[in-house]
């Protein structure tokens, strides 16, 4: 909620001749005690800051009115200025009031004028509540404006677009809530002010008694907040159906009270003025309009045309962007189709790769376990002869000395031993040729049999080289037949087929035949479809370019009503502004708003206050020129005066003029002795000095003038003569008594200054009065000469509204046709673009259809490359079959010759060499060596 930050209270008159002058109180946005003394004014102080947020019956406090404040025209100023939330900057919210001047509106019943403005400001301007401009400074005094010129002030900072300034004439009930709105607007409630703040401000102790039914602050919630909103309340829907009603009786006065003949004046005298120029004017007019339809007319044009060319470039646009996305897809599809022809080639290679791999991991293993078992084999048999030999030893080690022992005991027997040795030696060569020839067909079977396994292990090799060969094979017939998988697959997924084989992976024949039958129907129903889209299309352009026509020429029928309109609407705003600116005109003389076009009757009440203020403004120059004369005599030392006419006549007889008063001064005497002088006779200050020559010659000749008072003249020699009958102030001769006081201050230097001084400010400021009156007889001459040059006719307002209603009626029905022709464009373009839509997609389909076609032929070319593949396949099956029985057939006829060649070795082993040589070298007597002879080849018998 807004704090108040400053309040600012200029020219106020209270308790007694007690003044507040100008003065500043600053609140800074706290809460602030004001520490007066009794009868110092805190009443005064509150009663002044509530009545800028109150209506007229709240201002009033105690016994006290608020218009008994007011007894001058010099205007009172109460401004409190507000500092705004979220630093939004400060509001001023002001009030000028001013005592009503009667002869202004002898029928009003206000007795004040009040103003009331609002300013909104951020930073320190030269209108903020410090240094808004409604005191004139001078060098030696401060003048406060006049109510006229501070109200023509607050009017100039309206018109200001630069500043947030408004002001309202609160004695406008109209203006009052509107003024009241604009403090809601920053959530100065006068509600709140009203009901809450000033029944506090009732009494002295108003807050205390709040709580003396409610000891909290719920009871006084209760007891009195909630009442007062709820009656407010319902004042305020009263006042808003009041409000209605009056605003209701306010149009319909309005709409009533227009006139015409303002404006019929102001026709006659343009046309008066302006006929030499109304010809060439109406051919401009006529030229300028024709230009603007032709500039309309090309404009449209100009639009379908961009529009049409806009078009046509964004469908080519797409179609190259289309045709370049099929390029790509075309280049991705091949590319994948070759991509996936070499990983499968590579798969195959691998696949292989690892068949001949895990073959000659086979075969290594094989190899490395014959050898294994070979060597294991040898160990066997050499761990075997090993114990034999050992064995073998410890028996010949036995024999021998078994022999020994024997040929100890047989030396007797030693020739038959040799006999005998002799004849086994003849067995043992027999034997030992028998063993030979054994040796060699073992040999000779063995070389056979090992020529015979080369033979195996070649035809295995050359078998497995064909297997190799075949699988080779394989893998690129299994290629080729996966390839026709992927032809399969592609020609589905672009044609969005589901055309499969069967489970032998064949396609029936009928099938094939059914197939390519409805691709040939498909494309007979599609060319039947393209033609029949093609004569909707052309029909649907026509009917599309009958409307667009219709839609130009309903353009430039819009543009003239329009420009029509806007004719009329600038001068209805022109009138409008007219009436804007006499409302504000009418304010001066207090006239409602319903009277603003009685033109007479404004005219009538300007002529009553111009003739008042200027009554007023002679009153003041008579009171300046008294003030004037006044003055010039207290400097002069005159007390009579003499008229022109009358002075001229002395001076032309050569009758000096000497001023009774002007003696006084000039006679030397002392100021008591000019008292005693003036007591003796008290109309020497306001006589003619003359001598007795001058006295005779007048009684002679008479000066043949008229005086609106007697002139006393007094003999020069009389001076110090005592006139008889003075009775203090009255004097008596012959019958007749005059009233004489003469103020003695005259005669006293200081005291005459005095009053001249006193004279010259009075003299001063009703000087300043004067001219604040001329310049309000000029404001009000300047705002009468507006209201008689004003061209405000009820009758030609209203028939322009009319016109304007009527313009805007027809203007609606244009936009709507427009609309409906827009829409039936539109409908149309989207039935022609469906169309052609749908008639692209035909000719796609079209193309679809036969790319289907030619794609359905290249299959039924690949798919007869497919089935010769697939039976070159099943052949190389069938021939690796054969080979893989050749192969293990081979493998087993090689592990028999190994074993027959492994059996021949064994027994040509089992007859070394050593042994037969050992059998050459016995001789009949080696008794010895023949036991050793008998026990080796006992082994092999």
């Amino acid at each position: 909620m807004s704090k108040i930050n400053k309040i600012r209270i200029i020219n106020l008159n209270y308790n007694n001749n007690m003044k507040i002058d100008d003065e500043i109180f600053y609140l800074d946005g706290d809460n602030t005690l004001f520490n007066l003394r009794n009868g110092g004014g805190k009443s005064v102080i509150v009663q002044m800051v509530i009545a800028p947020f109150v209506n007229r019956r709240y201002r009033t406090l105690n016994d006290r009115t608020f218009d008994s404040y007011f007894t001058s025209s010099t205007p009172t100023y109460i401004m409190v200025e507000w500092k705004l939330d979220d630093g939004a900057g400060y509001l001023l919210t002001g009030m000028m009031v001013r005592k009503k001047e009667r002869t202004s509106d002898e029928d009003s019943k206000e007795k004040l004028d009040i103003i009331n403005f609002v300013h909104e400001y951020r930073l320190k301007n030269p209108y903020d509540i410090n240094r808004i401009p409604i005191i004139e400074e001078k060098v030696d005094s401060r003048l406060i404006k006049s109510f006229i010129n501070s109200k023509k002030l607050f009017e100039d900072l309206k018109k200001d677009r630069n500043l947030k300034f408004n002001y309202y004439d609160m004695n406008n009930s109209v203006a009052t809530r509107s003024y009241f709105n604009k403090l809601q607007e920053y959530k100065i409630n006068y509600k709140e002010w009203e009901t809450i703040i000033r029944k506090i401000n009732l009494k002295e102790s108003g807050l205390s008694e709040l709580f003396v039914n409610a000891k909290d602050s719920d009871g006084l919630v209760k007891e009195w907040f909630l009442p007062a909103v709820e009656n407010k309340l319902n004042k305020d829907e009263d006042r808003i159906k009041n409000y209605v009603e009056l605003v209701n009786s306010y149009i319909k006065q309005y709409k009533d009270n227009k006139s015409k003949i303002d404006r019929k004046e102001k026709i006659e005298l343009f046309n008066e003025l302006a006929k030499e120029l109304l010809e060439i004017s109406d051919n401009f007019i006529l030229t300028i309009d024709k230009r603007k339809n032709i500039e309309n007319t090309i404009a449209n044009i100009i639009v379908f045309l961009k529009e049409s060319y806009e078009n046509k470039i964004n469908e080519e646009l797409k179609l190259e962007k289309f045709i370049d996305t099929l390029k790509k897809e075309i280049n991705e599809l091949s590319y994948e189709k070759e991509s996936i022809d070499i990983y499968n080639k590579e798969n195959e290679v691998k696949e292989l790769e690892l068949q001949l791999t895990q073959l000659n991991t086979v075969v290594n293993k094989s190899e490395v376990e014959i050898k294994n078992l070979n060597r294991k084999l040898n160990i066997l048999e050499c761990a075997k002869l090993h114990r034999e030999y050992q064995n073998r030893s410890k028996e010949l080690q036995q024999l021998e000395v078994e022999l020994r022992i024997l040929s100890e005991k047989n030396k007797d027997n030693e020739p038959k031993i040799n006999n005998l040795g002799f004849t086994i030696k003849g067995v043992f060569n027999e034997k030992l040729n028998k063993v030979k020839e054994i040796l060699r067909n073992k040999q000779n079977q063995k070389n056979s049999i090992i020529n015979h396994k080369e033979i195996e292990e070649k035809k295995l090799s050359d078998n497995r080289s064909g297997i190799n060969d075949l699988k080779s094979r394989e893998g690129s017939l299994k290629s080729e037949i996966k390839s026709f998988n992927k032809i399969e697959n592609l020609f589905n997924i672009r044609f969005n087929e589901g055309l499969s084989r069967n489970i032998s992976g064949v396609y029936s024949d009928e099938d094939l035949i059914k197939f390519e039958k409805g691709i040939t129907e498909r494309k007979f129903y599609l060319e039947k479809k393209k033609k029949k889209l093609g004569e909707q299309s052309l029909k649907v352009k026509e009917e599309l370019k009958s409307s667009e026509s219709e839609k130009i020429k309903n353009i430039e029928l819009k543009f003239k009503v329009n420009n029509n309109l806007d004719n009329k609407k600038m001068e209805l705003e022109d009138l409008d502004n007219e009436i804007e600116k006499q409302k504000e005109i009418i304010k001066y003389i207090e006239f409602t708003e319903d009277k603003i076009f009685n033109k007479e009757e404004i005219i009538s009440a300007f002529d009553k206050k111009i003739n008042l203020l200027k009554e007023e403004e002679l009153n003041l120059v008579r009171l300046c020129d008294k003030l004037s004369d006044e003055l010039e005599k207290l400097k002069g030392g005159k007390v009579l005066e003499l008229s022109k006419e009358i002075e001229g006549k002395l001076k032309n007889r050569d009758i000096s003029i000497k001023y009774g008063m002007e003696w006084i001064k000039q006679n030397g005497f002392s100021y008591e002795k000019n008292i005693e002088i003036i007591k003796r006779n008290p109309f020497i200050p306001y006589s003619l000095i003359m001598n007795e020559k001058d006295i005779k010659s007048l009684e002679k000749e008479p000066l043949d003038v008229f005086t609106s008072t007697p002139i006393s003249i007094i003999n020069r020699l009389d001076l110090e003569s005592e006139l008889e009958g003075v009775n203090n102030d009255i004097i008596s001769i012959k019958g007749i008594n005059f009233f004489v006081s003469f103020n003695n201050k005259l005669l006293n230097e200081e005291e005459l200054m005095k009053l001249i001084t006193i004279n010259e400010k009075e003299l001063d400021r009703y000087t300043r009065m004067l001219a604040d009156k001329k310049e309000a007889v000029k404001l009000y001459q300047d705002k009468r000469s507006s209201i008689v040059h004003s061209v405000l006719d009820k009758k030609y307002y209203l028939g322009l509204k009319e016109s304007i209603v009527v313009l805007e009626a027809e203007l609606i029905k244009l936009k709507q046709r427009e609309l409906d022709l827009e829409k039936l464009i539109t409908n149309f373009k989207e039935t022609i673009q469906k169309l052609e839509s749908s008639l692209r997609l035909a000719e796609d389909e079209i193309n679809i259809n036969i790319e289907k076609l030619k794609g359905f032929k290249e299959l039924c070319d690949e798919y007869k490359t497919y089935k010769k593949n697939k039976q070159l396949l099943d052949e190389v099956y069938e021939k690796i079959r054969v080979l893989n029985n050749a192969i293990l057939q081979g493998e087993d006829n090689i592990k028999k010759l190994n074993l027959e060649i492994n059996k021949d070795d064994e027994y040509i082993e089992r007859m070394p060499k050593e042994k037969i040589d050992t059998i050459l070298l016995y001789n009949e007597q080696d008794v010895v060596n023949l036991f050793k002879i008998l026990t080796l080849w006992g082994r092999y018998m």
